[in-house]
C-alpha cells in the first residue's frame, strides 16, 4: 500500500478477490456436487443460476472433507475469502469517498495473512487425499511464514 487510503485498500481487495475466486477451475467440481442451482418460480418454471467459485469450493468442501473430530473444515477456508469478496464488493456497487487513514495498513495485512492461513489449510485439505500424499511432497519453505509486516 503506496498510501493508507480507502481507495487503496479497496484496489488490493478487489486484485486480491481476483486471485482468489478466478484462479478456482469450476469444472474441478462437475463430478463430485452441482455447478448450479435450481430455483422454482411460483408458476412450476425451474431458473438454473451458475454457482460462483467460492460457493462451489465451500460446497465441495462442506461435502468432501472434516477434521478428525468430525468439523468442518470449510468456514475456516472460505471465511477469509468471503471477507475479501465483501471488502471489494462495496465499492463496487457504491460510490465511496477516499479518506486517509493510518489503521488501513493493518486493515490490509490483516486480510493478507488471514488469506495466507486460508490457503494453507486448503493446501493441507488437498494434500492429505492418500493418493495427493504419495505423489506429491510439498517444498519445505511452503510452511515457513514468508511474508513479513511492517
Amino acid at each position: 500500500m503506496l498510501q493508507p487510503t480507502r481507495r487503496q485498500l479497496q484496489a488490493f481487495a478487489h486484485t486480491l478477490d481476483k486471485l482468489l475466486s478466478e484462479n478456482v477451475d469450476k469444472a474441478f467440481f462437475k463430478d463430485d456436487i452441482e455447478l448450479e442451482d435450481r430455483i422454482e418460480a411460483r408458476d412450476g418454471s425451474v431458473e438454473r443460476r451458475p454457482l460462483g467459485s467460492i460457493t462451489l469450493l465451500e460446497r465441495w468442501l462442506r461435502k468432501s472433507y472434516r477434521t478428525a473430530d468430525g468439523e468442518e473444515v470449510s468456514a475456516e477456508i472460505v471465511g477469509p475469502w468471503r471477507a475479501v469478496r465483501k471488502a471489494r464488493q462495496a465499492p463496487a456497487h457504491a460510490v465511496t469517498q477516499d479518506a486517509y487513514d493510518l489503521s488501513f495498513p493493518n486493515a490490509q495485512d490483516d486480510m493478507l495473512g488471514n488469506v495466507v492461513q486460508s490457503l494453507r489449510k486448503l493446501r493441507f485439505v488437498l494434500w492429505s487425499h492418500p493418493r495427493a500424499r504419495d505423489a506429491y511432497e510439498p517444498p519445505e519453505w511452503l510452511d515457513r511464514d514468508r511474508i513479513v509486516f511492517y
